[in-house]
């Protein structure tokens, strides 16, 4: 209850002053608390603050507390997750600022508050990481990279601006330009090769004996793998995702939970496509429900074990990985012969072939799950292109001679 004053005599600390409280308190004689401008604190008395304080509430002025980097984007990427990202986004967040605090440790500011970074740092910092390599490929990181980064960086010190109040220093910073790769669509002939390149495995020559393959204990997953993908040009995370129960075989529709963005869609199959995907399922017991649609190599065994395996359905299957999806599509094009065979070359093909036989940019907008027309404009451009050379060949007055 007491407390002791700068001068040593002890006052009471229940009652500001004499005249209110006098009668009830237990001290005598009665010696009122001191303003609190007087008290001491752990260094000695506060010095008086300026200014009249009567009837008025004073806050103190916030001062942030250096953390680093570190302790901010792990609270970035749970708000993240919180707030519904898909997973691939809060990878390549991660991914975008372990660049930069490696890029602090080089110029030996490891722990640095984040808030201490200012514009010309940053864009110091996406300057010099044109010349960072790419891990383990010992190239240059591509523009797509270099924008990845960009983009999480503009989007963690907006979170930190809403967490603290101080300001971004990424406003006005331009983002790094991508480059712009060409549409290379795959022709019939190369689809039909990789189709084939699915049955056998690639030649095995030896010593005593002639050449010879074996056939692939996956090809009937495989077929129905890249017929799925060229019918609905869906990403390769959209692919991996998919359930038995989002698929309808009878009407052909696939329903996208959760595309790019966290945005769901439609897209359908054709005959030849549900056929595949019905011997798939075949193959495996016809399994339903949430059950991956398609499995990686090793789904049937012990998940420890399990390379390149995504998330376990109820059946204790695991689903294919996008990276384990890639790898497949890489390998059949080389035994098929075709080169830069990916996803999302299956992704053009489908856009470029569903305009070529009559669809139109607003439905395949909603089929690919874009959110402006800007950006199947390109496909556009391809078929138009195709026209002019059509029209080229069968005018009727060139053909005439007029």
């Amino acid at each position: 209850m007491a407390a002791g004053s700068a001068g040593g005599e002890p006052w009471c600390g229940q009652c500001p002053t004499a005249s209110q409280n006098a009668p009830r308190c237990p001290r005598t004689p009665h010696r009122p608390a001191p303003p609190a401008s007087r008290r001491p604190g752990p260094e000695g008395p506060v010095p008086p603050q300026s200014g009249r304080l009567k009837g008025r509430v004073v806050r103190p002025v916030p001062v942030p507390d250096p953390r680093p980097l570190a302790a901010w984007v792990e609270g970035f990427l749970l708000a993240k997750r919180a707030a519904g990202c898909a997973p691939g986004t809060l990878t390549d967040y991660a991914a975008g600022l372990r660049h930069v605090r490696r890029w602090l440790l080089a110029q030996g500011r490891g722990e640095a508050d984040p808030r201490e970074l200012g514009r010309g740092d940053l864009v110091r910092f996406l300057a010099e990481l044109a010349d960072v390599p790419a891990p383990g490929k010992g190239r240059p990181l591509a523009p797509k990279t270099r924008r990845n980064v960009w983009v999480a960086l503009k989007s963690f010190y907006r979170w930190l601006e809403g967490e603290t109040g101080h300001p971004s220093p990424m406003a006005g910073v331009p983002a790094p330009r991508g480059e712009e790769r060409p549409v290379r669509p795959l022709t019939q002939g190369e689809v039909q090769a990789l189709l084939v390149a699915c049955d056998r495995m690639a030649p095995a020559r030896t010593a005593r004996r002639r050449p010879f393959q074996m056939a692939r204990a996956t090809a009937v997953r495989d077929k129905a793998i890249l017929l799925v993908l060229l019918d609905t040009g869906l990403r390769a995370a959209e692919l991996c995702a998919l359930t038995v129960g989002d698929v309808d075989l009878a009407s052909g529709e696939v329903r996208v939970r959760r595309g790019k963005g966290g945005r769901g869609r439609l897209v359908y199959l054709g005959a030849a496509a549900r056929r595949a995907v019905w011997r798939s399922l075949l193959e495996r017991g016809r399994p339903t429900g949430e059950a991956p649609l398609f499995c990686g190599r090793f789904c049937g065994r012990d998940p420890g074990t399990a390379r390149g395996s995504g998330t376990p359905g109820r059946d204790g299957r695991f689903s294919l990985t996008p990276d384990a999806l890639l790898r497949l599509l890489k390998r059949l094009g080389e035994r098929a012969g075709v080169a830069d065979v990916h996803p999302h070359r299956l992704r053009h093909t489908f856009a470029t072939e569903f305009l070529r036989n009559g669809g139109d940019v607003l439905t395949l907008q909603r089929l690919l799950g874009h959110r402006s027309l800007a950006m199947v404009q390109r496909y556009a451009e391809i078929v138009a292109a195709d026209l002019q050379r059509v029209h080229a060949k069968a005018s009727p007055a060139d053909a005439w001679r007029l």
